[in-house]
């Protein structure tokens, strides 16, 4: 695929098993963490007797912190309508927020349509939470029940909320579900029937922390471990997850200046059809045609990719197929030095079902973005079904710089769904970024929020990012919290000249009195001021304040560019600020400016001003 078909990644959020973010859940790869933790006592008392003392149960959980909470006042739903929506369908609304924050777009700010493709899990909510509550049902009613449960409406949820307008519909097709929306969404970008797509998977199971019991012969993890392409590889455990990921035009994203974490170069999807042991199994040669096909789409070379995130179930014959498939598809001449380095995500988090194939993916973004490779943990010997010890694919064990390369860091990433829709997809280092221009002299930096304490909260989250990224030009962390976030109804505003004051300043925010750095506001009054007609009608208290000012001048205003109308307007403007509590410690004015500032700075009383204009 040329540079023109390129996709950009802009935006990423997610939330999964021992991390409440995409950070966090980098930091959680990089240490080899396994997220699937033993229940504390205190949790085992919760699960009934007969099921904690079967010699078959496994006291390990996997999922995500707070997937009973959500903020239902900022979204618009009263209390009794967020008790009937799925959970899946209030985490992946709150994720598709912050994917596009994260990217740096307001919704109903982007000049164009955005898409939205999403899949979730069995909504067990309704079954055994919403189901047994007759009164609840029969108050909400058959239609109620189903717009706040149906997968259906999980797409279309979020575009209504968010206010966007572009294709919106659910893909499921299992683990794979976001991959193949991935695949759905390059086609409508490259068709332009969108300009920007959300495209995201969640899965809720186990929203409270409790084990499971595991069956002999089954898939289940017999010790709460999975153990991709290892010799003991004997399933995996379920988890909980989501993730997002926001697309873009590669043209598109460099025109505007967007943060680009990796490329996507090409991608494939296809279905087993009957040609394996059952419908719930792997089929190998549909492995290999997809793989083939998503290479040729990207118009690369197999020996131009040097990792694979690969799908990765824990299963020793999974595993074998899939590492069986991968090296027909490739071929035998490996990537840079060894072969190809491969790993799953499984191990850390377990398998996430429905959100499986956008955690794979956000993985590999991750690692293409910081140039290292993850370990892909519980490996310790190859799977003897698999070539893994002769063959060009190796597990990668253990955390590594991204291998040197000639070209362009290449990773590609695989999701098989049970039902045999396969999805491969090829990702490409992202272009350097543009020289960021010079910094000026300050900056103003801008939070706002629902609440007070969440303003507070989101200055913080700012204030933090400033401190860790002091690299980036904080004249574009200003530009983007002025023009890529949405202006919520409490706000706040600090001006800072470096990231040191701007972390300073953001800290004061809320703490009950403003840091020096948040209260260093200037005004300069020019020679002319705007029509203020429509600002006039909107706001009631200006009208008051232009009311009023005219009347200590002793003036017109009405007189359209005339020096009074000038000064009126401009120290009416300034009233209205200093009653939000916004006091300059300079003013500066020029002609009739002038004027004004001399009053704003006390120079002059306003009577004195007037004689002075007329």
């Amino acid at each position: 695929m040329s540079s023109e078909m390129d996709i950009a990644v802009v935006g990423m959020s997610g939330r999964f098993p021992g991390a409440a973010n995409v950070a966090e859940f980098w930091e959680l790869l990089r240490a080899g963490v396994d997220a699937g933790r033993q229940l504390t006592a205190a949790e085992l008392d919760a699960v009934p007797a007969a099921e904690r003392t079967d010699p078959a149960y496994v006291p390990v959980w996997s999922g995500i912190e707070g997937a009973d909470r959500f903020d239902a006042q900022f979204f618009g739903y009263s209390p009794t309508d967020a008790t009937l929506i799925d959970p899946q369908h209030r985490i992946l609304l709150e994720c598709a927020w912050e994917a596009l924050e994260d990217a740096g777009y307001d919704s109903r700010r982007f000049p164009g349509d955005i898409a939205v493709y999403a899949g979730c899990g069995l909504n067990q909510y309704l079954l055994y939470h919403l189901l047994p509550q007759q009164e609840l049902v029969d108050s909400a009613g058959r239609l109620g029940m189903a717009v706040a449960s149906d997968k259906d409406n999980l797409a279309t949820r979020i575009s209504y909320k968010l206010d966007l307008t572009g294709p919106s519909m659910t893909v499921q097709t299992n683990c794979s579900s976001a991959l193949v929306g991935l695949h759905h969404a390059i086609s409508s970008l490259l068709d332009y029937q969108c300009d920007m797509a959300i495209v995201g998977a969640v899965s809720v199971k186990n929203p409270v922390p409790r084990g499971y019991r595991h069956e002999a012969d089954g898939i289940n993890s017999p010790d709460g471990r999975c153990r991709a392409f290892d010799a003991e590889a004997a399933g995996y455990h379920l988890g909980d997850g989501a993730g997002v990921v926001v697309l873009r035009r590669r043209e598109d994203a460099e025109a505007a200046g967007d943060r680009i974490y990796a490329l996507v170069k090409g991608s494939a999807v296809n279905n087993d059809g009957a040609g394996k042991v059952s419908f719930v199994a792997p089929g190998r040669s549909g492995q290999v045609r997809v793989i083939r096909r998503a290479l040729r789409v990207a118009d690369v070379e197999p020996s131009s990719i040097q990792y694979v995130e690969a799908n990765g179930s824990g299963t020793l014959m999974g595993d074998s197929i899939e590492v069986s498939a991968l090296e027909e598809a490739y071929g035998t001449a490996g990537g840079p030095g060894a072969g190809w380095a491969i790993g799953s995500v499984k191990p850390n988090v377990g398998n996430l079902d429905t959100a499986s194939g956008v955690t794979s993916l956000i993985k590999a973004v991750l690692a293409i973005h910081h140039g290292e490779l993850p370990p892909s943990i519980h490996y310790r010997k190859p799977n003897p079904q698999t070539s893994l010890d002769r063959g060009p694919f190796r597990v990668n064990d253990m955390l590594r710089d991204w291998p040197e390369v000639s070209g362009p860091r290449r990773a590609a990433v695989s999701s098989f769904g049970v039902g045999g829709t396969n999805a491969h997809v090829i990702l490409e280092e992202a272009p350097p970024p543009a020289p960021p221009g010079p910094n000026p002299p300050a900056v103003l930096l801008t939070v706002s929020a629902a609440g007070a304490e969440a303003l507070t909260a989101a200055a913080g989250r700012l204030a933090a990012h400033i401190g860790h990224h002091r690299e980036q030009a904080l004249a574009d962390v200003a530009y983007t919290s002025q023009v890529g976030r949405r202006a919520l109804r409490h706000r706040a505003f600090v001006v800072a000249a470096g990231p040191g004051e701007a972390v300073r300043a953001l800290s004061g925010v809320g703490a009950g009195e403003a840091s020096p750095e948040a209260a260093t506001v200037a005004y300069a009054f020019p020679a002319t001021c705007p029509d203020l007609a429509a600002l006039r009608d909107a706001l009631p208290r200006l009208r008051a304040e232009l009311d009023r000012v005219a009347g200590e001048l002793g003036v017109d205003p009405g007189a359209a560019g005339s020096d009074a109308a000038t000064v009126t307007g401009q120290l009416a403007l300034a009233r209205l600020l200093a009653a939000c509590g916004v006091s300059p410690v300079a003013a500066h004015g020029e002609g009739p400016g002038a004027v004004t500032a001399a009053v704003v700075d006390g120079r002059w009383t306003a009577a004195e001003a007037g004689r002075a204009l007329r």
